[in-house]
């Protein structure tokens, strides 16, 4: 009897002990799977791009201090290669390389597009230059030359300073489009602009050692390149207008449309050849406007929301700007109110707010708030909604979870308050529980600046 009793007290003890480690392994799963989709996607080197990053990290790691990993130095952020194996775009990041080792790099022929990053932050790149080599590559087309470094200065002032580099870094033979980040536009880079065969130059402006940004004075500078090279941004605003003889059929005559009313509009020494409403305008196979990037800026209400009206639209992106830094603020600043009655194919939808503040050298970029109702969109065909500098409400994230159920795709894009905090984290708290609360069937991503959340599906 006492044989039996044992023998069922360990059948029991098994089969407790098995349900056990059966839920546990379960659990454990749900914790892999959810750690492998927080972590971001590693990069999949191929043929030569791969030999090259081995090659690059080797060289790294030998010149690690104490206590640093190599995950935080890494020389590669991306890398592709053609048909044949070569390497045909890279995005090289200089921190702790060799100067031997960023010159082999520079010199490899089949490069046509290259992103040169010296990332000298608190001045500890070991070779913190941009070699003028890089003008002999002979298939180079775009080029981005970018530089970081932080500064201190006194009344707690920390500028993002400018490298002085040679011009003849630009020089090259088909290059077609360039950016400079953070490079100064000294007079001899200047003089070099100005005989360069460009399509396109992007610049983004820095600090002066005293914390000064050099925003406005470039903005002065690069009109003079106007005429010269086709497309000109200086962070971000447009300072030539290719668009005059860009569009065709309806969207040549909405340009001209926007254009006209701008003029009406303009202030005391404005040149209307400083405004483009209409910064992208494509067609469909039937010569009706598919898709719209639109600035506020000189229109009127009724203009603006005449033009995104069009039925055909599937792709919108409108833009509030009113950046009072290089002019007065927009003369309708608001959001259009017929956006619910845009067209029924509309897929993807952004809204944009574009204000910068000044303080102490700092420069802040605000949200704006705005009416949950103008997301009362009836096109069942929305798959992507982004919200760049709109300020994230409790009700507006519940229009998006009640209205807007079709999404797949939700992008939020912060801003900073008037203290210059970042709203980050406040707008992660707004959606940690979205999917859980609105169960959306087709979302499948979230991001949030440069975080990405993968949405489980949501259960039936």
């Amino acid at each position: 009897m006492t044989s039996k009793n044992n023998n069922n007290s360990l059948i029991l003890k098994k089969f407790i002990i098995m349900y056990m480690l059966k839920h546990l392994h379960i659990n454990i799963l749900k914790v892999a799977t959810a750690l492998f989709l927080a972590v971001p996607s590693l990069a999949n080197f191929q043929k030569d791009c791969y030999d090259l990053n081995e090659e690059l990290i080797a060289n790294v790691k030998k010149n690690l201090n104490e206590y640093e990993v190599i995950e935080d130095f890494l020389p590669i952020e991306e890398c592709k290669v053609n048909k044949k194996g070569e390497i045909e775009e890279l995005y090289l990041v200089n921190r702790r390389l060799d100067e031997s080792v960023v010159k082999k790099v520079l010199s490899i022929k089949s490069i046509v597009k290259l992103t040169y990053f010296v990332n000298d932050q608190y001045g500890e790149a070991i070779y913190g230059k941009f070699p003028s080599m890089i003008s002999q590559l002979p298939k180079l087309e775009d080029l981005t030359l970018k530089y970081n470094l932080q500064t201190f200065y006194e009344k707690g002032i920390c500028p993002f300073t400018e490298k002085t580099i040679d011009p003849v870094c630009i020089v090259g033979k088909k290059l077609k489009t360039l950016t400079l980040d953070h490079i100064e536009l000294d007079e001899s880079m200047m003089s070099e602009l100005n005989e360069v065969n460009l399509e396109t130059l992007n610049i983004i402006s820095g600090d002066t050692y005293y914390g000064k940004n050099k925003h406005y004075d470039y903005y002065i500078e690069l009109k003079k390149l106007d005429g010269i090279i086709p497309n000109i941004t200086l962070d971000g605003l447009t300072i030539s207008d290719p668009i005059e003889h860009k569009y065709s059929g309806k969207c040549r005559w909405l340009n001209q449309s926007l254009k006209r009313n701008v003029k009406k509009y303009l202030r005391n020494h404005e040149d209307l050849r400083d405004f483009s409403p209409l910064r992208e305008c494509k067609l469909n196979i039937l010569g009706q406007i598919k898709e719209m990037y639109l600035i506020s800026e000189r229109n009127d209400q009724a203009t603006i929301e005449k033009a995104i009206s069009q039925k055909s639209l599937t792709k919108l992106t409108y833009v509030l700007d009113n950046n009072y830094y290089l002019r007065d603020p927009a003369v309708f600043n608001d959001f259009p109110s017929n956006l619910g009655k845009v067209s029924s194919k509309l897929e993807e939808l952004t809204l944009k707010y574009n204000i910068q503040g000044f303080d102490k050298g700092l420069t802040m970029y605000y949200e704006r708030k705005i009416n949950p109702s103008l997301l009362d969109i009836k096109s069942e065909n929305l798959k992507v909604l982004t919200l760049d500098h709109i300020e994230i409400t409790d009700e507006l994230v519940e229009k998006i979870g009640t209205t807007l159920k079709n999404l797949n795709k939700i992008i939020i894009i912060s801003g900073e308050d008037y203290t210059g905090e970042n709203h980050h984290q406040r707008n992660f708290n707004k959606f940690h529980d979205f999917q859980s609360k609105y169960k959306l069937k087709n979302l499948e991503e979230l991001v949030i600046d440069n975080e990405v959340f993968v949405i489980e599906k949501a259960e039936e």
